[in-house]
């Protein structure tokens, strides 16, 4: 007796869903992912910031960070500084004054008056 076989379907999750989108014509499986082009404006925290900037979608107060110098424009402390990648809470530290050191390329997030 034969059997049918139907083709599996990728659903990818996390740092899978970049890479597939961006390798999708290449693969012989469907695959679940948004274009390439549409996950690149959402990709980490500033893209998606800038994005939903754009369109004009509230958001919090965030503040984006390149250097330990760039906490001088917070005015309200404490705040949350995260790394621009990262999933669950991983990279996300709580900044209680701009003289608690931080690392490059993170956005802050948080009162900023």
């Amino acid at each position: 007796m034969s059997r049918i076989v139907t083709p599996a379907t990728l659903l990818p999750t996390q740092e899978q869903v970049t890479i597939l989108s961006e390798q999708e014509k290449r693969l012989t499986v469907p695959t679940i992912v948004p274009p390439f082009s549409a996950l690149r404006r959402v990709r980490d925290k500033i893209s998606a910031f800038r994005t939903l900037a754009e369109i004009g979608a509230p958001q919090p107060p965030t503040v984006e960070v390149r250097d330990v110098a760039d906490l001088g424009r917070v005015k309200n402390f404490p705040v949350f500084v995260k790394r621009s990648v990262g999933t669950a809470s991983s990279g996300v530290r709580r900044a209680s004054s701009p003289d608690e050191p931080s690392r490059p390329k993170i956005s802050v997030s948080g009162p900023t008056k």
